[in-house]
């Protein structure tokens, strides 16, 4: 029976996990954000795999870890790191992140119900990682995972050498991707460590004092210089009413809070911290990052991102009501178990009470946290309810490593400072294991009303974060059933909106048939990997604006100057939002691009700019040319365009841009003319035209015109695409007009 068990159990979990990878990989392929973080960190991991040196001659906003794991992965792959492959490593590290932080439940509770349901809220909660692949976010998501779940299982089996080990090689690769992000689980497991460390009798209670003060203090100093704007100011204050709840509530005083970890089990905390530093510290050395840049890079450039990037949480108004309830309940709680060593019935009912109406309100929301408010929303909520799904109810052994994993898990929510975009869901899906467990005890303790309502309301649950990865399917799938791929290298099968795939396609033709180099405002690199056109140089910053100094500004607008064949990609969406949270783009680079350059082309708001001397045409762009009034009525209608081809075109037509990709009209011999005329970049023809359907395979620039009887659609010209095919039905070449 056991081994049945057993058996089902390995079969359900391989099931969770395929479902979990495949809808992962369905959202995370059919999206693509125009502003293109992801461009800026696969370009950064594509150079350092290249060997040229992390800080001295790449730019990049994080640690060196991501680099040298990435740089690990990307051995046995045949072609240098892609799109593609970056996006199924975050697939996996998203799908890592949930099934671990189910697994802490499964450690806390031997629920499978309950477990399963953390599992999969987890992985709802951050669907985000599909706005920001290879991004190093969703690698710090499975250390956080990793470490909460490791050190969980190392605390319950006694195994405090394992506990500490894996605390300070966490701490190192945390500190070694993202500063603040590392400096914030030191933060929780320094705390954790002084609360549940044997310390000698006369050193417990300055321990406890200073766990908690330090906490206490953790908002204050790190967002101190802003803490004039609101949404800090608010976070800074919920932030130490989550913590002074959470420790309220935990009496290490009292007898049952047996002090376990030996003191100096922390030596090897210690040596995994300093060892992880060396090895990776050392790694990048060795490939030539120099110290000073180095240590710049690690300790002192990330101080300068707050001052000039943030995007604010805005804060529900209901707030400070919900936080006073819990507030006054955790008060009390406290304070019984603190006299008591138990809650009183009136107390008891006051938990369940809160706990049960927000399980009521996340069923009611079910939907709504699969979008940016939601999220947010989550955010919100969870320090105030924290404390309040963490009283204790019962002594079952779990409550120390149960508070262990919420000092960890705690701090991380400062990680939405300055910036609370993905970084909501980052720092916050920690807490769902611990809400979860808060709901397992309404169930444990007979807290619901009637048996039924205790046998039914997991399995209610469980068809609850079912739902929503199920609506992360339908929208995944949804997406890729109306977009067409992008069908660009590295990114072959990755689908996005049809207007957006449109914008790159077309930037990336005019980059690969006009640049030697390619720029782009703000840094937008993915252009230069489908292109295969480098940047001016290995600074590649997304905001260069103010990420770059003034000398390798400089260097960049020499590169630009030397090099004839240069173009520069901007997005004016891209420009008005900067302008709308305070970001200036000015500066010398900026005033080279004003006076240097003028726009070959414009597309949604994004345009491709080449030097003012250039003669360079625009391809990708079809013309209509009607005949004159008073031309013969058998007179043809002229649609022509500027083409790269590889292949051998037989057929043209219209369709819609749009699914369900409507076919407007057809273009084929004999009842049309299609020729195809050899030309260079300029547009200026050095060769015969061939009609179609061509003899044979076609490979170079040339200048399409389609002759035909039939009038175009002109009125809805901007919704549709002109399409050269294969005699097979396959898209050799696309122009909009």
């Amino acid at each position: 029976m056991s081994k049945t068990r057993n058996h089902f159990l390995l079969i359900s979990l391989g099931l969770v996990f395929s479902v979990m990878l495949i809808t992962a990989t369905l959202i995370i392929n059919t999206s693509f954000m125009l502003y293109d973080d992801e461009g800026y960190v696969l370009l950064s991991y594509r150079e350092f795999i290249k060997g040229k040196r992390l800080y001295d001659d790449i730019f990049t906003q994080y640690g060196p870890f991501p680099y040298i794991y990435h740089w690990i992965v990307s051995i046995p792959l045949p072609a240098p790191l892609s799109h593609l492959q970056g996006r199924g490593l975050t697939a996996l590290h998203w799908v890592g992140s949930a099934l671990l932080a189910g697994g802490i439940v499964f450690r806390l509770t031997r629920a499978y119900a309950s477990s399963l349901l953390a599992g999969l809220v987890t992985f709802s909660l951050l669907w985000q990682m599909n706005s920001e692949p290879s991004h190093p976010g969703s690698l710090i998501c499975l250390i956080l995972a990793a470490t909460a779940y490791v050190t969980v299982t190392a605390f319950q089996a006694q195994k405090w050498w394992l506990l500490a080990v894996a605390t300070g090689v966490s701490a190192a690769l945390l500190l070694l991707t993202k500063i603040n992000v590392g400096a914030l689980f030191l933060a929780g497991a320094a705390a954790g460590a002084l609360l549940v460390t044997d310390w000698p009798l006369r050193w417990r209670r300055p321990a406890s004092m200073l766990a908690g003060l330090g906490l206490l203090a953790v908002p204050w100093v790190l967002m101190g210089t802003r803490l004039s704007e609101s949404w800090v100011l608010i976070l800074a204050v919920q932030f130490s009413i989550s913590v002074a709840g959470l420790l309220w509530i935990t009496p290490t005083h009292q007898k049952e809070w047996v002090r376990r970890v030996p003191p100096r089990c922390w030596w090897a905390g210690l040596v995994g911290l300093v060892g992880g530093f060396v090895v990776i510290s050392g790694a990048v050395l060795l490939r030539g990052t120099s110290p000073e840049a180095l240590l710049r890079a690690v300790l002192i450039e990330p101080f300068r991102h707050p001052a000039h990037f943030m995007i604010p949480l805005r804060w529900d108004t209901a707030l400070w009501p919900v936080t006073l309830v819990c507030l006054s309940v955790v008060a009390l709680a406290g304070q019984e178990l603190r006299r008591h060593g138990e809650l009183t019935r009136m107390t008891r009912n006051a938990v369940f009470t809160l706990r049960l109406a927000a399980l009521a309100v996340f069923i009611l929301n079910t939907r709504t946290l699969l979008t940016t408010p939601g999220v947010g929303a989550f955010t919100h909520y969870a320090l105030p309810l924290l404390p309040v799904f963490l009283i204790p109810l019962r002594t079952d052994g779990i409550r120390q490593p149960l508070i262990w994993a919420a000092l960890l898990a705690l701090p991380q929510i400062l990680h939405i400072y300055p910036v609370a975009g993905s970084q909501m869901g980052w720092g916050t899906f920690l807490f769902v294991p611990l809400l979860v467990i808060g709901l397992h005890d309404l169930w444990a303790n007979n807290a619901l009303p009637l048996p039924g309502l205790r046998r039914w309301t997991p399995r209610l649950l469980l068809l609850v974060g079912l739902t929503q990865v199920a609506l992360l399917f339908q929208t995944g799938w949804e997406r890729y059933i109306t977009s067409k791929p992008l069908g660009l290298t590295g990114a072959e099968g990755i689908r996005t909106e049809n207007h957006a795939r449109l914008i790159l396609r077309l930037m990336t033709l005019n980059a690969s048939v006009h640049a030697d180099v390619l720029f782009s405002r703000p840094g937008m690199f993915s252009y230069n990997i489908w292109s295969g056109v480098p940047t001016p140089t290995t600074k590649n910053a997304t905001h260069w604006f103010w990420l770059l100094d003034d000398s390798e500004q400089a260097k960049i607008v020499a590169r630009l100057q030397s090099t004839p064949r240069s173009a520069v990609i901007t997005s004016r969406p891209l420009d008005d939002f900067l302008a709308s949270i305070g970001i200036s783009t000015a500066g010398r680079l900026q005033s080279h691009l004003e006076a240097s350059y003028k726009s070959l082309l414009e597309r949604n708001g994004f345009q491709f700019y080449v030097p003012l001397d250039s003669r360079a045409a625009p391809f990708g762009l079809a013309e209509c040319y009607l005949p004159a009034a008073a031309a013969a009525p058998e007179t043809p209608v002229l649609i022509q365009s500027l083409v790269a081809l590889n292949g051998r075109p037989a057929t043209a037509r219209l369709s819609d841009i749009n699914h369900p990709w409507s076919l407007r009209q057809t273009y084929a011999a004999p009842l049309c003319r299609i020729t195809l005329e050899p030309i260079n970049s300029q547009g200026t023809a050095f060769g015969p035209p061939v009609e179609l359907p061509a003899a044979g395979d076609l490979r170079g620039l040339f200048r399409l015109r389609v002759y035909t009887p039939a009038r175009p659609p002109m009125e809805q010209l901007n919704h549709v695409v002109l399409e050269l095919l294969d005699a097979n039905g396959a898209v050799l070449a696309e122009c909009v007009f």
